[in-house]
């Protein structure tokens, strides 16, 4: 059987999605040092992450249009929005944080991608 890129993607995601929830079952400790192994602060990550978002959208682009990839992401972004309530507190404490300081330039390109992505989005739609 031969996978689509989409398929292939969707089973790595649902593949750690299973994997992060076992370990949240059974071992939350080991779960939560992967965690700070990976979100140690250096901006590697920040790059490895957006470098892997853009080769994910090529892909998905092959086969998708941009309006039903933000209209997936959508459906994601209300997931982690309803995790993410959960500790609203928290999340405002690190907002907060944020607007007091320079936000760096992984932030800016991130949000750029964002407001680039957006504008296609309602290109597409209205024009």
């Amino acid at each position: 059987m031969t996978l689509t890129s989409v398929e292939i993607f969707a089973a790595i995601l649902a593949v750690l999605i299973i994997v992060k929830f076992l370990f949240l079952l059974f071992n939350k400790n080991s779960w939560m040092k992967f965690a700070k192994s990976i979100y140690d602060g250096s901006n590697v990550i920040n790059w490895v992450f957006g470098i892997l978002a853009l080769i994910v959208l090529y892909y998905l682009l092959q086969t998708m249009t941009i309006v039903q990839i933000y209209a997936a992401a959508l459906f994601v972004v209300l997931l982690m929005g309803m995790a993410f309530a959960t500790y609203g507190k928290e999340f405002m404490k690190m907002g907060e944080k944020m607007l007091k300081t320079e936000l760096p330039s992984s932030i800016w390109i991130n949000l750029i991608i964002w407001l680039i992505l957006s504008i296609w989005v309602l290109y597409v739609i209205f024009f």
